[in-house]
């Protein structure tokens, strides 16, 4: 866009630069799933909700709603993930017509190898871009403009599982990841700046930490 353009329509700008992050950021993290663990962010992103929940299932509604795609396009995702054999099906005992989703064993697995590097390739991304005050402001402001300026806060609350599985998948822009195509991104070569809160400290203290930030 240029420049003299954006001055007079800065919420244009920052919008359009948000976007292309999030979109930047998911072909990278797409490119090293699936170069290191043959698993899509799609796929990742699916077991992460389930391993965030108390029981680690889920309805396809449910999941929809969490992903913020429509219920037709998570259900064609959910029947690639369980042929795949990362997810099962069993009836909801609550409701005949219904079914409720779960990891299987190499679901979770696949999971828990995938997010390390997931976490390692944040901090690789972020490390002498962002010190640790700017990530922690990237953390809180979008997401506090979601919550109070888009109607979100209801849905997080939802969506808040009653214990935490460990990584949550949202990017320090602070917005939801999604599904967009996924060629190779470009490498951000690292930098030197160090902090002790972050993407970079939490991938080199090897927990899987976006400081206690809820989806």
């Amino acid at each position: 866009m240029d420049e003299k353009l954006a001055e007079n329509y800065p919420g244009t700008r920052w919008l359009i630069d948000l976007v292309r992050l999030e979109i930047a950021l998911w072909e990278r993290l797409d490119d090293r799933l699936k170069k290191e663990h043959g698993l899509s962010l799609a796929y990742f992103e699916t077991l992460y909700f389930l391993m965030q929940q108390s029981e680690k299932s889920l309805r396809v509604g449910d999941l929809a709603k969490m992903l913020r795609v429509t219920v037709g396009g998570t259900s064609k995702l959910v029947d690639r993930v369980e042929a795949d054999g990362l997810i099962r099906r069993e009836a909801d005992p609550t409701n005949r017509r219904a079914s409720l989703i779960f990891p299987t064993v190499a679901g979770e697995t696949a999971f828990v190898a995938a997010r390390t590097t997931f976490e390692a390739e944040m901090a690789r991304i972020f490390e002498g871009v962002l010190g640790e005050a700017e990530q922690q402001q990237m953390y809180e402001k979008p997401r506090r403009c979601r919550q109070e300026s888009v109607g979100e806060r209801h849905d997080e609350q939802r969506e808040q599982p009653e214990h935490d599985a460990g990584v949550r998948l949202e990017v320090p822009c602070g917005t939801s990841i999604r599904h967009p195509a996924s060629p190779p991104g470009q490498s951000t070569s690292p930098g030197a700046r160090r902090g002790s809160h972050g993407f970079v400290a939490a991938a080199r203290r090897g927990t899987p930490s976006y400081p206690s930030l809820p989806r």
